[in-house]
């Protein structure tokens, strides 16, 4: 039975017909599995966490994340505990020690000071973000206070996970498809089409993306609807997340010109192997020619 069902198939793939559509099929059902997929790698806590830290740091500092004019008035002004920790926020344990600030960047100094608060956002979420609060007032100021943030999540990243596994299948099936059923090189050449079709319009979109927002990081530059603050902060966020993402489509594309890259010197190794039997076929006819004479009467 079952070499049945192979031979049934076998056949059926024969057909060019089938391989175009099996191959756009393929490509159709890529294109949102890599979005998930990309979603799901760019929500890696190391990945999400310093991209909410920079973009809270970005959106609370109209002078940018470069300028020390805040730094050093909070080092002039915070009082110093006795653990050596600044408490900017009273209530909030989101603190810094006066060495870090010392010897970070003010980048890094801010991206540092809202990274605990990223953290608990990310594991935890509203609750999360309550365990920082050391008083009830707080606790209650904070309540629902993750918003948004939320969707940056432990629980986003484990669902993106699931999403992902069952979005990857159906491309994964049209591309083995191909690979098995498909004959000579074109197995290669319509996967490789597959791959490259599939992942082209992403890496486009997303590298247009990045080169946009990456740009300028001037905080007085963006002022659309969103808000100078918004735009600015993803300016700072985003590059990384981005890029992540271009990498991701990337991967597949060279996937697809490396299938192709195979088709092509299959195709030339074929076409000098029968070049040289032709050749070596029409030097054994010229030997066994008879020869002629001249003196033959």
């Amino acid at each position: 039975m079952a070499v049945f069902v192979l031979k049934v198939c076998y056949n059926f793939t024969m057909s060019k017909n089938i391989q175009w559509i099996v191959g756009i099929l393929a490509a159709l059902t890529l294109m949102p599995a890599l979005l998930v997929f990309s979603l799901y790698r760019a929500t890696e806590r190391e990945l999400a966490v310093d991209m909410v830290s920079l973009g809270m740091a970005a959106a609370l500092s109209p002078k940018g994340v470069d300028d020390v004019t805040d730094i050093k008035l909070l080092l002039a002004t915070a009082k110093v505990g006795a653990d050596g920790f600044i408490q900017p926020i009273p209530g909030l344990a989101l603190k810094i020690s006066k060495n870090d600030i010392a010897s970070l960047s003010p980048k890094e100094a801010r991206a540092a000071f809202f990274r605990p608060l990223a953290e608990a956002v990310y594991d935890g979420g509203d609750d999360g973000l309550k365990t920082l609060a050391t008083s009830a007032s707080m606790k209650e100021a904070v309540s629902g206070g993750a918003g948004f943030l939320k969707l940056v999540s432990a629980d986003t990243h484990t669902m993106l996970l699931k999403v992902s596994f069952v979005a990857l299948i159906f491309p994964l099936v049209f591309l083995l498809f191909l690979l098995i059923f498909s004959i000579g090189r074109s197995r290669f050449t319509s996967a490789g089409w597959s791959l490259i079709f599939g992942s082209a319009p992403g890496l486009l979109i997303f590298s247009l993306a990045f080169i946009f927002i990456s740009r300028d990081t001037a905080p007085a530059s963006f002022s659309n609807c969103f808000g100078p603050a918004a735009n600015y902060a993803a300016s700072i966020a985003l590059p990384p997340v981005l890029k992540m993402m271009v990498e991701t489509y990337g991967l597949f594309f060279a996937a697809g010109i490396t299938f192709l890259t195979i088709a092509l010197v299959w195709r030339i190794s074929t076409s000098n192997k029968q070049t040289v039997v032709m050749t070596t076929h029409k030097d054994a006819e010229d030997v066994n020619l008879p020869q002629n004479s001249d003196n033959v009467l």
